[in-house]
């Protein structure tokens, strides 16, 4: 029996992963990226698992959150780490960057697994530690992107930099205008992250015939989709997906 793939999707906030043995795929409970806490969450999601053939990480963490992940894999496993890159091209897709390997790479990943599994056109947003919105015409061509603060980063950054202005963590579902700081503070973020996805349909509109399927993913995908105005679909494996769509155009 081959051993599997261990497929990492290292965010900001969160370390994602799954293993496969094509076409089975076996996800993994998430952990905490924070560098304090890696060692135990490292220990307590992967020391039982069995040995992968490699490892194929998506990192958009840093080089110091790299080393570490590479230090346990090697003490532990002894086995190859591939860490993914953005590319010109790759899948299908043709990068829109003109310097490709400044684009985000769990970006690129999304876009793969979009093309792969998503009719086109479409715009993917990622709602995350940051909110990226990118957008494929019909022909796997990156049209652009845009990128602002996600959620959660909005409401602290005001927490932190404009005094007695704190807020709940209670997650609200509509845009009703707030009748306190709080419920202010999370309706206006809310609006923000909406109005910035619906007015990217609306600029796309003058360049794309088609209308624009809308994939949300991202911890904050839900809340954040339930104030859409508009259609959308949530899809929470895409970028892992694309990972793995990756790893087979390296082989």
């Amino acid at each position: 029996m081959s051993r599997p793939l261990l497929l990492v999707d290292v965010g900001n906030s969160r370390v994602k992963w799954t293993l496969t043995t094509e076409p089975t795929w076996t996800t993994g409970v998430p952990f905490p990226t924070h560098e304090p806490s890696l060692h135990v969450a490292l220990d307590q999601h992967w020391s039982e698992l069995q040995c992968p053939e490699r490892l194929v990480i998506s990192n958009v963490a840093g080089p110091d959150i790299a080393e570490y992940i590479d230090s346990w894999v090697q003490r532990h496993w002894a086995v190859p780490v591939v860490y993914a890159r953005s590319e010109k091209s790759s899948g299908g897709v043709l990068n829109g960057y003109a310097q490709p390997e400044q684009f985000g790479v769990d970006r690129w990943l999304g876009l793969l697994g979009l093309f792969r599994d998503h009719p086109l056109p479409a715009c993917l947003v990622d709602c995350g530690t940051a909110i990226t919105v990118d957008v494929l015409d019909e022909r796997g061509c990156h049209r652009g992107g845009l990128i602002t603060p996600g959620l959660k980063t909005m409401r602290r950054t005001l927490q932190v930099n404009a005094h007695a202005l704190d807020y709940a963590d209670d997650q609200i579902s509509d845009l009703a205008l707030g009748q306190d700081t709080p419920s202010c503070i999370q309706a206006g973020c809310l609006m923000a992250c909406a109005g910035m996805i619906e007015k990217t349909l609306t600029l796309m509109a003058g360049e794309i015939d088609k209308p624009l399927r809308v994939i949300l993913t991202g911890g904050d995908a839900l809340q954040i989709g339930q104030c859409l105005s508009i259609p959308y679909e949530l899809d929470d494996s895409i970028v892992m997906r694309g990972l793995w769509g990756w790893s087979r155009n390296q082989s």
